[in-house]
């Protein structure tokens, strides 16, 4: 997440969504340290114990609090959701509504690879189960780990399934949408840069699908309301 006062901008990051070149690129918009400031002093103390206990977890490799708060030391995945009941704290003014608010999607199936790729390629140590699977069909059929089993439409959604970002762009529409995110934003010409730390080797997701798989994927309630909420087509080989 990144949220530009100046700009009058938030943009909003799901897991797996070309995000980590985009906080490399906007990084400079963003004063994590001042927004959790902000929120550290509406926190008792013992909130703020469990915050830091929360962070050292995760510095040790170990999964801390799933609250976005704790979760996300760098405040880098917490949901418009999440934002718009910390409003009143974090946004100077409690001014919502001036702010452009987007965010970006993936097609599920591509999605899901890029994920179950990341969790065995580079932090095999976080999600031990994902490398004991044993294969992505394996992975499948356990409900996958981690961000997999995060919803994208209740991402962008609120209690009551409305949306809340201004836009949402595609992932696979990635050079256009970009484009027009930093129009609308006011940003100017803004090159995203390739982040090595989250790029890993895969096949082309069209290759690795198959019916046999899509069937699986299906019969998950969260990732097939993800596939029909945005619209994606199921094409594989």
């Amino acid at each position: 997440m990144i949220i530009s006062e100046s700009s009058r901008f938030i943009l909003f990051s799901m897991e797996k969504t070309g995000t980590s070149s985009m906080d490399e690129a906007l990084g400079g918009y963003f004063d994590q340290r001042k927004y959790r400031a902000r929120l550290d002093k509406t926190l008792p103390l013992l909130w703020r114990i469990r915050s830091r206990l929360g962070r050292l977890a995760r510095f040790r490799g170990k999964q801390p609090p799933t609250d976005c708060w704790n979760d996300e030391p760098g405040l880098k995945h917490c949901p418009p959701r999440w934002l718009f009941q910390q409003r009143h704290v974090l946004l100077a003014g409690n001014d919502w509504d001036s702010f452009f608010k987007a965010c970006f999607v993936r097609n599920p199936l591509d999605r899901l690879l890029s994920v179950y790729s990341f969790h065995t390629q580079k932090i095999p140590h976080i999600y031990p189960e994902a490398l004991a699977a044993g294969s992505f069909r394996n992975w499948l059929e356990s409900g996958g780990t981690g961000s997999a089993k995060k919803s994208m439409k209740a991402f962008v959604t609120d209690e009551a399934g409305q949306v809340l970002p201004d836009f949402i762009g595609r992932y696979e529409n990635l050079s256009r949408d970009w484009r027009y995110f930093l129009e609308r934003a006011g940003l100017g010409s803004i090159v995203l840069p390739e982040v090595s730390a989250t790029k890993t080797s895969h096949a082309d997701w069209r290759e690795v699908w198959s019916n046999e798989l899509l069937e699986i994927f299906l019969a998950n309630r969260v990732w097939k309301a993800d596939f029909e909420f945005f619209g994606y087509d199921a094409v594989v080989n």
